[in-house]
């Protein structure tokens, strides 16, 4: 089989999986949606974690010797989550 033959077919394979598995236009919104939603929370959580941990006098950004950098990202039952 030549090489050209090949390429249509994997080409037509990956057009047919990219239709078999995309996302109908409701979806996409429903998603949009719910990334904003979640966005708004993170938001929310990491500003309140902010503001407890400057109360505490607990970093908010942590950089190691080896260049390796972690943030807070929230407390649960008390304890700061980097």
């Amino acid at each position: 089989m030549s090489t050209s033959k090949i390429l249509h077919k994997i080409f037509i394979v990956f057009i047919f999986l990219n239709l078999a598995f995309s996302q109908t236009p409701k979806q996409r919104a429903w998603l949009e949606h719910f990334s904003q939603v979640k966005q708004v929370e993170w938001q929310k959580s990491r500003a309140h974690a902010d503001s407890i941990a400057k109360s505490l006098g607990l970093p908010i950004q942590i950089t190691y010797e080896d260049g390796v950098r972690i943030e807070l990202q929230f407390f649960e039952f008390g304890r700061p989550f980097y």
